[in-house]
């Protein structure tokens, strides 16, 4: 079973990992890349665009050095004092932090290791490296040659074998989507996609910040499109599919909820809405699906008007605040005197899904214990005491920008 996650709302993560400290400032968590059945998927160049980012860090440096704890204390004061944070989670290691975005500072910290590999673009202007190589000691580290290659190449194979269960689900969950569409017909589609464009036109006339206004006048236009940032709200990692809509979902003022069942091409309902919305001027968010990274939007968050549409199915679904937010309704049902044929290859392929994700997931734990031994080669090897300092130093710079 794979069920883990399904079915139950998860709460936001910083409430579960921060029991000591209670956060002024709202966490989001976000998967910027995952595991696919096109391999790793990379959405990194969408976190902080260089033309709207005051700062991105890069740091580098081995597994085990650091990276991700550092990042952790630094999210974690600046949220403390009361500023929204986005915590970047890694699919492959979900207690493991891939980066941080200080939204308002407009400031990010990124780990720029494979296999999401971030280098300078504008050195010194909007870029800069944080070496925690530095504070490892080379000979120990090169004591531990044979180690480290045998546990990375190890880790490479494993890796293959994911990507290739993903695959064998991807490719089922292909011919599933199109059985559904068979199944629920085009009239269902058009009625859902008319729906959806009917809720979303008391969004249109929300009043765009002052901010967002101030972009247009500098443009030179009433109104200029807006832009979208790309990435995953769920993925498929050692510990089952995670599900983090309910951080992205919290304090909004609107969500739409879209009911469909699972494997049904919902970008069909949903890319019509988002190509209105960013006619319309609104900066937004799409997060995909890790099934069809490229293709499958699930999901559409609008900041600037407290607003969301969110797919729900077993997968991934969210509760509304009943304090602040308003919860609308989107139903596709499969009608019930659809074909029996079709009844019985949904449920096959279902099935077959299923039997290909379990045996993904269960490689992926051992890709996560490959790296916790390839972790216990260099923690022995390294400073912290510098890296608190480095810390410390970080932190400091920030406040000052």
């Amino acid at each position: 079973m794979i069920t883990d996650h399904r079915n139950t709302p998860q709460e936001p993560r910083h409430i579960i990992r921060t029991k000591e400290v209670r956060m002024k400032g709202h966490i989001r968590n976000i998967f910027p890349g995952g595991n696919t059945p096109q391999g790793f998927y990379s959405y990194y160049n969408d976190i902080l665009p260089q033309r709207k980012a005051e700062k991105i860090f890069c740091i580098k440096g081995g597994p085990g050095t650091g990276k991700s704890t550092l990042m952790k204390e630094v999210g974690n004061h600046f949220a403390e004092q009361g500023e929204d944070v986005d915590f970047l989670w890694c699919s492959s290691d979900p207690d493991s932090l891939d980066g941080i975005v200080l939204k308002k500072r407009r400031i990010a910290l990124l780990d720029g290791t494979a296999p999401h590999v971030v280098d300078p673009q504008n050195p010194g202007a909007v870029d800069e490296i944080l070496n925690l190589g530095e504070y490892w000691v080379s000979d120990e580290i090169r004591a531990q040659r044979r180690s480290v290659i045998s546990c990375n190449e190890r880790t490479s194979a494993m890796f293959q074998m994911v990507y290739g269960y993903l695959a064998a689900a991807g490719k089922r969950a292909e011919f599933l989507a199109e059985v559904l569409q068979r199944m629920l017909g085009e009239e269902s589609v058009f009625e859902a996609r008319r729906a959806l464009q009917t809720k979303i036109g008391s969004v249109l006339t929300v009043r765009r910040t002052e901010a967002k206004r101030n972009r247009d006048r500098a443009m030179g236009c009433l109104q200029a499109p807006g832009s979208c940032k790309r990435a995953f709200a769920g993925a498929i990692t050692p510990d089952g599919i995670k599900n983090e809509l309910p951080s992205l979902t919290h304090g909004l003022e609107k969500v739409i909820l879209l009911h469909c069942p699972e494997g049904f091409p919902v970008q069909k309902i949903l890319e019509p809405a988002m190509e209105r919305l960013l006619d319309a001027g609104f900066d937004l968010e799409a997060y995909y699906c890790p099934m069809d990274p490229a293709k499958k939007l699930e999901h559409i968050v609008v900041p600037d008007a407290g607003f969301a549409i969110v797919t729900c199915n077993s997968y991934h679904t969210v509760k509304a605040d009943s304090n602040t937010q308003k919860s609308l309704n989107i139903t596709l049902e499969v009608p019930k005197n659809v074909e029996p044929v079709l009844q019985e290859i949904r449920s096959d392929l279902e099935k077959g899904i299923q039997e290909d994700l379990k045996k993904a997931l269960a490689l992926l734990k051992n890709t996560r214990r490959l790296h916790d031994e390839l972790e216990s080669c260099y923690i022995p090897c390294m400073n912290f005491a510098e890296i608190e300092k480095i810390q410390r130093k970080l932190i400091a710079e920030i406040n000052e920008m």
